[in-house]
């Protein structure tokens, strides 16, 4: 079974490691307890995070991790408040969600996921 994480890439108020709570309070927890089944772990994360994840012990139990630049998401504004405002408010236009959808496949090259654990601000 394949787990993706997928942390909130957007930099927040300036702090590209705004997320960093979820991989040290959540994340090791639930890769801890899953460790010795059968699952594959993924993340998707900003630079940043994926850098400090590189240093988590279980990072050796990580099968990729998928980084996304800035220039990636911020494809119809340059404002992180704004993108997220839109996707808490669920007023993303159909265009903006194909932007998007495009870019996920892109990322992750047709690898599917079984679970899929958002964590988000």
């Amino acid at each position: 079974m394949k787990i993706l994480f997928y942390i909130e890439p957007i930099i927040q108020l300036g702090n590209p490691v705004l997320q960093k709570p979820w991989l040290d309070n959540h994340i090791k927890l639930i890769i801890e307890s899953l460790k010795k089944k059968d699952y594959k772990f993924y993340f998707a994360c900003n630079t940043a995070i994926s850098e400090l994840a590189k240093k988590e012990e279980c990072y050796d139990l990580i099968e990729e991790i998928y980084i996304f630049s800035q220039e990636e998401l911020k494809l119809f504004s340059s404002s992180s408040i704004e993108i997220l405002l839109k996707w808490h408010n669920n007023n993303y236009s159909k265009e903006e969600l194909n932007l998007y959808k495009e870019l996920m496949k892109k990322k992750f090259r047709e690898n599917f996921f079984d679970i899929i654990i958002t964590f988000s601000s």
